[in-house]
Parts: C-alpha cells; structure tokens; sequence
C-alpha cells in the first residue's frame, strides 16, 4: 500500500504540508493553517492540507480539525500523526509550510517553500532570500513574528503561480 493510500490522500488534490513537533509552543503553523483551511479552499478547490507531526497539543488540532472540516462539510485538512516518514511526505505534497529539515526536504524535491515556525516568520523560499535561508538552515531567526494573515496570502500567491514561475522560485 503507498503511503498516499495508507494516509488517506486523495487523488489529484493540490497538498499543502507542514510536519512539526506538535506541542503547544510549536504548533501555532499548524492551527494557522487549520484556520485558513476554508479560505484557502474557496482559492482553489483541490487543496488538501495536511499535518503531520506528533505533541502534547495533539488533541486540541484533532478538535480544531473536526470542527473545521465539519464547518467546510468535507474533509479539508487531515491531522495524520507521525506514522509516517518525512520524505515520503514532502514528494506528495505540492506546498511545504514549516521549517528546517521539511524545508530542506521540499527544497530538495522541489517544492515552493514557505518557511515559518514557532519562532518567527520569512515566507516563500525564493532567489532573493535562499542564501539568508541557508545559513539559517531553513529556521526562523526571530526577526519576523509570525502572522496568519501574511501566511494566507503567500499560499494564495504561490497556489495562483504558473508552472514557470513555481519553478523559477525553486530551482535554486
């Protein structure tokens, strides 16, 4: 069974993926990204978001999880634990939202990256911020406080890119 089957994936759905350590002080991305799980689905009907990770705020994702895709009347974002191995993930997703070894993970498939994490924000991964991002190894430095508004914007503009432009941003 692949691990699109074994997951739960749907077929030719457009995945958003952010994997992290799921306690209370990592998780603001991923309840972020469940918060926008509608808005992004009126950008574009195919997104499937999903998380993975595991943490002690484990259960009150699945809540928010439940109530969201309940709200949306179908299964938007799905909250799959830890069972599966990182790699695998990033080579099915289509947009990677979190940080370090995910984003370099996502950098080496090359998929558009947008880094973000408990400790801050610097958004979509590009030739202009690559260099800085590296040296970093793909982490926040703290300088940019995390916002879901500014996060729901750089989704939407990475998911209305062109092939040219999608791969214009992750050749490097």
């Amino acid at each position: 069974k692949s691990v699109a089957d074994a997951a739960g994936f749907e077929r030719d759905k457009k995945r958003i993926l952010h994997y992290s350590n799921l306690d209370e002080k990592n998780s603001i991305i991923a309840h972020a990204l469940i918060e926008c799980a509608i808005e992004l689905k009126k950008i574009d009907p195919d997104i499937e978001i999903i998380i993975a990770g595991k943490g002690r705020d484990f259960d009150a994702l699945t809540a928010k999880v439940t109530t969201q895709n309940a709200r949306s009347g179908e299964k938007i974002v799905k909250l799959i634990g830890a069972s599966y191995e990182l790699d695998a993930l990033v080579a099915l997703s289509d947009i990677y939202v979190g940080s370090s070894r995910g984003a370099i993970y996502a950098s080496k498939y090359k998929k558009p990256v947008i880094v973000a994490d408990s400790k801050g924000y610097e958004g979509i991964a590009d030739l202009e911020n690559v260099e800085r991002l590296m040296d970093l190894n793909f982490m926040s430095d703290n300088k940019t406080s995390f916002s879901r508004t500014r996060l729901l914007a750089e989704i939407k503009s990475v998911l209305l890119m062109d092939a040219k432009q999608k791969k214009e941003i992750v050749e490097k």
